[in-house]
Order: structure tokens, then sequence, then C-alpha cells
């Protein structure tokens, strides 16, 4: 019920001070009456301002909820930013190693491209030394 006014209805803090100010009022204005529309105000009094007693606490229990719920969707996402960091830094090192590979074999290629261009006839066909050389580079 005090979901509904508060949030549906857009009734907030107002509200408490209205049956907080009718409360008092009724509890007052029954005491100037005859015994049974007294006790009646009265009770009609004691019920209003039980009501603006009570809002203010299910307001706070539904702040409590909205707390756990923020904190535990925090908890969430900051478990999904480390994972997120971590897979990061590991794609790094990975680019790192790869870049390192690709050095290491372009400057091997470079070595291997010079020895050939050193040999005297570097039209004839390659032997078993260098296809093994050639598949070495392939790994």
């Amino acid at each position: 019920m005090t979901w509904l006014l508060v949030h549906v209805l857009g009734l907030g803090q107002w509200l408490v001070w209205l049956l907080l100010a009718a409360g008092v009022a009724a509890a007052v204005y029954g005491y100037l009456q005859p015994a049974p529309v007294r006790w009646l105000l009265q009770a009609a009094g004691a019920l209003l301002l039980m009501a603006a007693a009570f809002m203010p606490g299910c307001a706070y229990m539904d702040q409590r909820e909205d707390l756990a719920r923020l904190k535990a969707q925090n908890t969430a996402l900051q478990f999904d930013l480390d994972t997120a960091d971590q897979l990061a830094d590991l794609a790094f090192k990975q680019g790192q190693q790869q870049d390192a590979r690709a050095a290491d074999l372009s400057d091997k290629v470079a070595d291997y491209e010079r020895e050939l261009a050193q040999r005297p006839n570097a039209a004839c066909t390659l032997d078993d030394d260098d296809v093994r050389r050639l598949r070495e580079l392939a790994r």
C-alpha cells in the first residue's frame, strides 16, 4: 500500500505531514465533542497518527531494499570489470608475444634471403638442408 501511494501515485513526504496534521486535528477536535463522537474522532486521529508513523518506516525499508539491490549490482559490475581488465592484460601480453615472434621470423627470413643471395648460382634449386630450414621457419 505504501509503495502504491509513494511510487505509483507520486505521494511522498507531504502525505506523512498531511496524515500527521489530520491525526492531531481529529484528536484535538475530538476533545471538544460529546462522548460517542469524541471516541470516534480520537480513534480516527490515533489511526491517522499511526499511519503517519508507519509511512517513514516503509520508506526506510524501501530504501534499504534499493541499497541492497544496488550493492549486489555494483558487485556484479565490479566482477565484470575485473574480468575485462584481466582479459585485456592477457590479450596485450599475447599480442606482444606474437609481435616478438613475427619480428624473430622476419629476421630469420631476412638472414636466409641474404644467405641465398650470396650463393654463386642463386637460380639453382634448394637442397634438403634448405627445405628443412624453411620448414622450421613455418613452425
